[in-house]
């Protein structure tokens, strides 16, 4: 870390010149008032960052029922119509439906 005139300007020595120290013992201090508001921000930012990220994990779960329910009201469409099978003549395929449809009952 380079140090600017302003920095050193705040420097704040701790203990006597000439004292014994331990080791990892605090020699000086910058001021942190600085710093510790851009960590402050730097959190908020995170903070706001994972807020928006779970309300997109909602947004795309709502995508994902959505899809599903295209699918589902896309094979409820199919479901309506009737085709001939491969190989079999469509006449004689309407003729099965119509015999079938004669023994179904509708009940309300």
């Amino acid at each position: 870390m380079a140090l600017d005139k302003t920095a050193l300007e705040s420097l704040r020595i701790e203990g006597d010149e000439g004292a014994e120290v331990k080791a990892w013992q605090v020699l000086a201090r910058l001021d942190r008032a600085t710093d510790e508001a851009e960590y402050a921000v730097a959190r908020a930012n995170a903070e706001a960052a994972r807020r928006n990220l779970r309300e997109i994990e909602v947004r795309l779960a709502e995508v994902d029922v959505a899809n599903a329910q295209v699918g589902l009201c896309q094979q409820g469409l199919a479901d309506l119509e009737i085709r001939a099978p491969a190989g079999q003549p469509a006449i004689t395929r309407l003729a099965r439906i119509r015999r079938g449809m004669r023994n179904i009952t509708l009940r309300w």
